[in-house]
């Protein structure tokens, strides 16, 4: 057997950057990673945030413990992932907080 990378494709898509509708309708859900020792007025601050974007989008907060594996917390409230709200989210949190899959 070779040792070689291959790479399955199902579809492929051209970006158009005018229309980025068409690339978020297949995103299923938000997850915002949440560095170990937050303070709990910032997650009150991420609350407050996440609550004013309502939408049709799941979010999940991931949380890291002591043994540096994630606990994910489903929020009770689906949000619009906007770019301004992404903004506002790694402002608070830093690059690489907010990841929408």
């Amino acid at each position: 057997r070779e040792e070689k990378l291959s790479y399955v494709v199902e579809e492929i898509k051209s970006f158009d950057p005018g229309n980025l509708d068409d690339f978020t309708k297949n995103q299923k859900q938000v997850e915002i990673y949440i560095p170990m020792g937050t303070d709990v007025s910032v997650l009150q601050i991420i609350n407050r945030t996440l609550r004013q974007y309502p939408g049709q989008m799941p979010v999940t907060l991931l949380l890291p413990d002591k043994l540096n594996s994630l606990r994910r917390l489903s929020l009770p409230f689906l949000i619009e992932p906007s770019l301004i709200l992404e903004e506002e989210i790694k402002k608070i949190l830093g690059e690489g907080s907010f990841k929408k899959l």
